[in-house]
């Protein structure tokens, strides 16, 4: 026999750099993702005349003062004289009204650590900065203008609600779906939304008896617009499927931004019976809410209110200087070191409130509460 054959086995070795290897290489995305928000209701609907969703009005934007008094002059109801009849001691008396808006500042700023903190990083503090006060500035309108236009008396932090406190509902301009509290309603049919409760907030608006609410004359067309909730969207969604009727609301809307260049149509999911619908996420909604959301509760679960608004449904004024939108300030601190941001706005508004024949009510909003639970 020869000679026997050892065998030598060679390992072979693989050169590894693991996940937390000091040699490992690290990419940052040199432009930042941004966290989405509900954006652009307040700026649309804002104008100088009555005519205006949100009527600004400029008294105060070239002069001294921190209130405005907007005014009332209720329609004339009397018989008049016929033939020739006496018609001196049956003159009429006037009935006028007025409602008040108080103006005060909200600002806000992002501040940077310095340059060496900003040169550790591949994007720019300075435009970050600026988009996100823009954002934040949008969210705070939108946030103030539901919780005015709902009624959210529940949020008592006049930053939340443009700067002046909420009215409840009253009487005459708030419906309750199915029920004759909002604690009352419940997951019955009844109390959901859909197109009938769009054709109620319709009728009641144009038949209360003190004051019905005047629309917005677009193109020579009546219109109201409806906010509500994404819960209640898609509520009605469902039901208008079923009977055929969700893609004719969908025409109409199409049909009406193509004859009417109103900014009114900008982003609104629907039209019916003259209403011009705008989903929110801010409509005041019902408890167990986190973030920003909690300041829109109104208290009971799964409860949402539902807004139909017509013109001078928002008295709004801005402070001397001041447009619709904030202002911008720049700051470096520290020898120039430290980079500030800050934008600021003085401003008021609130839902319009007048007093006519010894009632006061909304102007120019009728509230529909319903049951419109999560679906998810």
């Amino acid at each position: 026999m020869g000679t026997p054959i050892s065998l030598r086995v060679i390992e072979m070795a693989d050169t590894s750099y693991g996940v937390n290897h000091p040699l490992a290489v690290k990419v940052w995305t040199r432009k930042m993702i941004h966290e989405p928000y509900r954006s652009g209701w307040f700026s649309k609907f804002v104008g100088d005349d009555s005519n205006s969703l949100i009527h600004l009005h400029p008294d105060l934007q070239k002069g001294p003062g921190d209130t405005v008094y907007p005014m009332l002059r209720a329609q004339l109801t009397g018989d008049g004289v016929q033939g020739e009849g006496t018609l001196e001691g049956s003159e009429e008396e006037l009935q006028t009204s007025r409602d008040s808006v108080v103006l005060d500042q909200l600002r806000h700023a992002v501040r940077s650590k310095g340059r060496v903190s900003e040169q550790r990083v591949p994007f720019s503090v300075r435009e970050e900065a600026y988009i996100g006060l823009t954002d934040w500035f949008t969210v705070r309108k939108d946030v103030g203008l539901m919780n005015q236009l709902g009624g959210n008396t529940n949020i008592t932090n006049t930053r939340y609600t443009l700067n002046n406190a909420t009215r409840a509902p009253s009487t005459n301009n708030h419906l309750f779906v199915g029920g004759t509290a909002e604690a009352s309603l419940s997951a019955s049919a009844s109390s959901a939304f859909s197109l009938t409760v769009i054709d109620r907030m319709v009728t009641r608006a144009k038949t209360k008896a003190n004051q019905p609410v005047r629309p917005l004359m677009i193109d020579g067309e009546e219109k109201y617009v409806v906010f509500i909730h994404p819960f209640q969207k898609h509520q009605l969604r469902v039901t208008a499927a079923a009977s055929g009727n969700w893609l004719d609301i969908q025409k109409a809307v199409l049909q009406g931004g193509k004859i009417n260049s109103n900014p009114i149509y900008t982003g609104a999911v629907g039209e019916w019976n003259q209403c011009v619908i705008h989903e929110s996420n801010y409509v005041p909604g019902g408890s167990g809410s986190s973030g920003i959301f909690a300041n829109t509760n109104i208290g009971v679960a799964s409860v949402y209110r539902a807004v139909l608004a017509g013109a001078d449904a928002l008295q709004l004024c801005v402070g001397n200087g001041y447009g619709t939108d904030p202002a911008w300030f720049e700051e470096l601190f520290d020898y120039g070191a430290k980079l500030g941001v800050a934008c600021g706005w003085i401003y008021g508004g609130v839902k319009a409130q007048f007093t006519v024949n010894a009632a006061t009510e909304d102007f120019a909003t009728v509230v529909a509460s319903t049951f419109s639970p999560d679906p998810s």
